[in-house]
């Protein structure tokens, strides 16, 4: 997932912790920031709605929760957590075309991919500090 956005202070944050922790230091920060992000989406879901603060559109062809049929789809979890960043995902091969939308379905939002909330960015700038901060104890 590549998320987009001023995340400038997100990323000297980052270098602090690379520059002093190094790698392990790194990837410890990539998977707290995969985590969160992993329940921003979950609040999502417990919202029906999309990182942005929009609501879903709503259901047509069924009643019940909002893309949470099975289950499956909301199950969203780090997938790959390197030095670099990480990458989320729930595992669903139908996700995508629930986030873009196709013909037939409204789009419905999980994650950002129009610029990054600012919502989302305080949330992953206060597990960064926080991170950094526990380290540097």
């Amino acid at each position: 997932m590549g998320l987009k956005g001023d995340t400038a202070q997100l990323k000297r944050i980052a270098r602090k912790v690379r520059d002093a922790f190094g790698p392990d230091g790194m990837r410890g920060l990539s998977r707290n920031l995969a985590e969160e992000t992993v329940e921003l989406i979950r609040e999502g879901f417990d919202r029906q709605g999309d990182p942005y603060g929009r609501g879903w559109a709503p259901l047509k062809a069924r009643a019940g929760r909002i893309l949470q049929d099975t289950g499956l789809l909301r199950r969203f979890k780090p997938t790959h957590v390197t030095v670099r960043g990480f990458t989320v995902s729930s595992g669903a091969p139908y996700g995508p075309f629930h986030q873009s939308g196709t013909s037939r379905m409204p789009a419905r939002k999980m994650v950002p991919d129009g610029g990054m909330p600012a919502r989302w960015m305080q949330r992953l700038e206060r597990i960064a500090r926080g991170y950094l901060k526990a380290r540097l104890q």
